[in-house]
């Protein structure tokens, strides 16, 4: 399966997305939706609510569409798995177990293998030691 450069960027930072988003950007978010409350609790006005709900009103629909793009990721990596002819029946296997039993390591070590560097080209065959040209 032939991808364009545009088209690897964006399934590269749809991979880092998902890779960092629950251990970075969803942490963040709920410490940061807790804050009216510790505020209000210390007595404080840190944050207006305007600038909350704003917060809000932007980052709920992204957590929302998370999953969804989680999935067609891994849809995409299974087909380009299974699709690709570069790869040897093991390596075919393993590749797709990693792509569903652990994404979080299998779908970048795929990205930067296969799809970034266009996956390992066919070797071409050296000529046999004493043959004619």
């Amino acid at each position: 399966m032939t991808l364009t450069k545009p088209i690897k960027i964006l399934i590269g930072i749809l991979t880092l997305l998902i890779i960092v988003a629950p251990f970075v950007i969803m942490p963040l978010f709920f410490a940061f939706s807790m804050l009216p409350a510790i505020a209000a609790e210390f007595g404080n006005d840190m944050l207006e609510p305007p600038v909350f709900l704003g917060v809000m009103l932007v980052m709920m629909p992204v957590m929302f569409l998370f999953p969804f793009v989680q999935l067609a990721l891994q849809v995409f990596y299974v087909i380009h798995e299974v699709k690709n002819k570069t790869l040897t029946d093991t390596a075919r296997i393993l590749f797709l177990l990693g792509a569903y039993f652990m994404p979080y390591i299998g779908l970048p070590v795929y990205y930067v293998m296969h799809i970034w560097r266009d996956g390992s080209k066919p070797a071409v065959e050296a000529p046999a030691p004493g043959a004619a040209g």
